[in-house]
């Protein structure tokens, strides 16, 4: 969670270096730039989130499936099933 803040943080930043006239290059060349900038800001931010987002998601299954394990939801058989179908 810490990552999104910080990645939060930076647009923001950027934001005021080149949208706003009175921080950046200013005018319609600050503007266009800055928009640029922000599409490949939000790309590189897409791509880091879909290729951490899945480890993340299959990490808190497994602890979810532990958690049931552990409180007497499942059985010991559908718990290795499961596991094995997420791939712990």
């Amino acid at each position: 969670m810490g990552d999104r803040n910080l990645a939060l943080v930076a647009v923001a930043g950027l934001l005021l270096l080149f949208l706003f006239p009175a921080f950046g290059m200013g005018g319609m060349m600050g503007f266009g730039m800055g928009l640029g900038l922000l599409f490949w800001v939000a790309v590189a931010l897409l791509l880091y989130h879909l290729l951490t987002g899945r480890e993340e998601g299959s990490d808190a299954a497994l602890k979810l499936l532990k958690e049931r394990y552990a409180r007497g939801e499942i059985t010991r058989e559908e718990y290795l099933r499961m596991k094995e179908e997420l791939g712990g």
